[in-house]
C-alpha cells in the first residue's frame, strides 16, 4: 500500500529552513575567523594585550558582581563570571572589517585574548565553580 506523506504547511517549512540556517551560523563564523586570522598579524602587541586584559579581567569581576546583585547563588555566579570573561568574539572582527575600523587591531585583540583565555579560564573555573 502506498501511504501519502502528510503535507507540510509553509510555516513548518520556514521553521525547518530557519533551524538549518541557525545550525550553520557558528561553524561559518569559526571558518571565517580561521581564514581571516591565518592571514593577519598582531599589529601592536602592547595595545592588544592591554585591550585583552581589559576585556577578560573586568568581565569576570562584572559577572561576579552581577551574580551577587541578582542573588544567583554560587553556581550561577560562577557561570555568569565565566560567560563574561570569554575572549573577544569573532563578530567584532567582522564588524571592524565591514566598517573599516582598525580590523588589524581588532584581529590582534582577538588572537591575544584567545591566547590569554587559555590561562585565565581554567583559573576562573577553579575559583568560580
Amino acid at each position: 500500500m502506498d501511504q501519502a506523506r502528510p503535507e507540510r504547511s509553509p510555516g513548518m517549512k520556514l521553521l525547518l529552513v530557519g533551524l538549518i540556517a541557525m545550525a550553520l551560523v557558528i561553524p561559518l563564523m569559526l571558518i571565517t575567523l580561521g581564514v581571516s586570522l591565518s592571514k593577519l598579524r598582531i599589529v601592536s602587541l602592547g595595545r592588544s594585550l592591554t585591550l585583552s586584559l581589559v576585556r577578560l579581567v573586568p568581565g569576570a569581576l562584572i559577572g561576579l558582581a552581577a551574580g551577587w546583585i541578582f542573588d544567583l547563588g554560587p553556581m550561577g555566579q560562577g557561570v555568569l563570571a565565566i560567560q563574561c570573561a570569554m575572549p573577544v568574539a569573532v563578530f567584532n572582527y567582522l564588524f571592524a572589517q565591514l566598517y573599516r575600523r582598525a580590523p588589524d587591531e581588532v584581529a590582534g585583540t582577538i588572537v591575544t585574548s584567545t591566547a590569554l583565555s587559555f590561562l585565565t579560564l581554567p583559573l576562573l573555573l577553579l575559583l568560580a565553580l
